[in-house]
């Protein structure tokens, strides 16, 4: 980030209009500052390489971004946290805690912030801590220093003492044998980073900033739909709208990649399952074979090597060449036979059982590769737990997933819900077996797409607000999500019919209506329920 943003935040970010001031003892604190807000830390957590400072009776939050390619500190509101799985930082939480936030200040050389707090101890003297954000591409780090002389609050950057912090917890620890320049160790005197040939610009700001390619960009563009008039807004905004963003696609295609790699290997294992069926398909053969050698075993001496029999199973009668093993007897080339039918019916149980749970392997595939590709919520995908996961299954004792809930869906009201079939399996059983007669369903007219069916519980009319609510849903579950003026297809499910031995996902309807439409994101759609609920 560059210094002079860095700069403009210190002075300019939200905390800093209502801040107390900084305090050398008990006798230097003014009644009238008391209805100033105090920015008292709550909790200090952490998410992957992101660290947030909480504050009590305060809806904004400090969140200070340590990627090692663009680092940099912002004030949100706490509503962001909830999107993503934070977690406690148990020691410098336990370091912080009741400590206030009183000041900022930045190095006049380097992208070194330094945030003072101050907290009393035991004795009810003020203790100063510091904590430093190295905000420098690659070398990022966030240090933890107290004061180690008096219960001055001391601006690092500025005081000529500089042998007064000492280092108490940092993200990244290092000694002098991974750096010569210096360690950041416990109880080590902090030192500031050494600066590398970092020229510091120190040019003026031109208002308005706007985000492209996960930079801040000053800009007169007029044509520009968002601009930012403070740098705080804009941190905000690149972080939240641009980088996570951004690594959320990447995460999505990464996943998918992986899946379509796993119903690669599935549809491969499928086909070498059937293959080996085949093999067991001959299983009553070795059966009459053994009953045959059991209608001649007078004819059958021990060292031949086949036998020639009438096939009485065969119609008509024929002959049949059974070979036969040299050492044994016919009794035991009898039993041979038997054996070989025995394991024949079992294989085939086997493998036949094989195919089916492979089959449902790749439908849970296929329903988690539908639901990525239609999903629009970063948190889905950025948080530990995914989205499947979360939605739509739990885990058994025996540690196998179990599909608690088949089919996307939610209600609007007690009267109505919305259900939607992720693949051509769920699309036939939603619409075949679970929508009633007067339920409506919806899909895209020309395109692939999911079966969309609107429960009518009520067996009410069909309002407009959800029929075009239910249309655009069934354009944003097809083939034509990016496009514009969809065609939709609608009608009851009394009209929709499957044709015998037709294949997965294909049925015919009648009495049908179209209407075009723009597609609808499923998060934007259930907005819309939830407000219609409240209202």
């Amino acid at each position: 980030m560059k210094y002079k943003y860095l700069k403009e935040w210190t002075k300019t970010n939200p905390l800093v209009n209502h801040r107390i001031q900084c305090h050398t003892d008990d006798t230097s604190h003014q009644k009238g500052k008391s209805s100033l807000r105090r920015y008292m830390v709550k909790d200090f957590l952490k998410w992957e390489d992101q660290r947030a400072i909480t504050f009590k009776s305060s809806e904004d939050y400090l969140h200070i971004n340590l990627n090692n390619d663009n680092p940099f500190p912002f004030i949100a509101n706490k509503k962001h946290l909830e999107s993503f799985r934070y977690e406690q930082v148990s020691s410098l939480h336990k370091t912080l805690k009741s400590c206030v936030l009183i000041n900022f200040f930045i190095s006049d050389n380097d992208r070194v912030i330094q945030l003072v707090f101050e907290k009393k101890d035991i004795y009810s003297q003020f203790v100063y801590i510091s904590m430093f954000l190295e905000l420098i591409p690659r070398k990022t780090n966030l240090i933890l220093a107290k004061n180690s002389m008096g219960s001055k609050p001391l601006e690092f950057f500025k005081d000529t003492s500089k042998d007064q912090l000492t280092i108490m917890d940092s993200w990244k620890v290092f000694t002098y044998t991974e750096s010569n320049d210096r360690a950041i160790l416990p109880h080590q005197l902090y030192h500031l980073p050494p600066q590398d040939n970092f020229v510091v610009q120190k040019q003026a700001i031109n208002y308005p900033l706007i985000i492209s390619d996960n930079r801040i960009l000053e800009s007169s563009l007029n044509d520009v739909a968002i601009k930012f008039d403070n740098i705080n807004d804009a941190f905000c905004a690149l972080f939240y709208e641009s980088i996570i963003i951004n690594k959320y696609k990447e995460i999505k295609k990464s996943k998918i990649n992986e899946l379509k790699k796993k119903k690669k290997k599935l549809l491969k294992k499928i086909d070498n399952l059937e293959n080996e069926l085949l093999l067991y398909s001959d299983s009553e053969i070795y059966k009459h074979k053994a009953e045959l050698i059991k209608y001649n075993l007078h004819n059958i001496k021990k060292g031949m090597t086949k036998v020639n029999v009438i096939n009485y199973f065969a119609n008509p009668p024929s002959d049949l060449d059974i070979d036969l093993k040299q050492d044994k007897s016919s009794l035991q080339n009898m039993y041979e036979y038997l054996k070989k039918y025995r394991k024949s019916i079992n294989g085939f149980k086997i493998k036949e059982q094989q195919i089916v749970l492979t089959k449902e392997e790749l439908e849970e595939i296929n329903k988690e590769i539908f639901d990525i590709e239609n999903s629009d919520l970063a948190i889905d995908l950025l948080t530990k737990n995914h989205l499947l996961d979360a939605m739509h299954h739990n885990i058994k004792k025996d540690g196998k997933k179990k599909n608690i809930n088949k089919f996307r869906k939610f209600r609007i009201g007690n009267d109505w819900e919305i259900m939607i079939g992720r693949t051509a399996n769920e699309n036939d059983e939603l619409t075949c077996k679970v929508a009633k007669s007067h339920d409506w369903w919806f899909h895209a007219r020309i395109y692939q797409g999911a079966h969309i069916i609107l429960r009518n519980y009520s067996k009410q009319s069909l309002p407009d607000d959800l029929l075009v609510l239910s249309c655009r849903l069934a354009a944003w579950y097809s083939k034509a999500k990016h496009s514009s003026n969809v065609p939709i297809d609608y009608t009851q499910i009394r009209y929709v019919t499957k044709p015998h031995k037709s294949p997965p996902g294909f049925v015919t309807y009648k009495n049908h209506k179209t209407k075009y439409v723009n597609p609808l994101s499923l998060r934007e759609a259930i907005k819309y329920s939830q407000q219609k609920i409240k209202s």
